[in-house]
């Protein structure tokens, strides 16, 4: 089964602003490839994005959370999605090191009506 993958633009803007430190901590170059594996890997969620572990803090929320790792050692990052039928939601994007999520406006606002 193909899923959608639609990225909330609270999730887009941490992407954009990650991408810009990026480019003024390195370069244009490494910056554009970073992105680069950074959308592969996104795109990856449209096909079984079950295979991604739920994320630890998941007892602070209602849907069911996944996370999926991008990077290596202290460049790791947390892609946290869940999917809702043929849809793959990404809601959030952070650096690894970030402390856990704390409640459940950590991850903005409510995508879904009703929710």
């Amino acid at each position: 089964m193909e899923y959608r993958v639609v990225i909330t633009p609270e999730a887009e803007a941490a992407i954009d602003r990650d991408i810009a430190y990026i480019r003024l901590q390195a370069s244009q170059e490494i910056a554009d490839r970073w992105y680069h594996g950074l959308t592969e890997a996104i795109r990856s969620l449209s096909s079984m994005p079950a295979r991604c572990g739920v994320i630890p803090e998941q007892w602070l929320f209602d849907d069911e959370l996944r996370q999926l790792l991008y990077g290596r050692k202290h460049h790791k990052r947390r892609i946290i999605f869940f999917i809702d039928d043929a849809t793959v939601y990404v809601v959030r994007y952070q650096h690894g090191s970030l402390p856990p999520l704390s409640r459940p406006e950590d991850l903005g606002p409510p995508l879904l009506p009703g929710e």
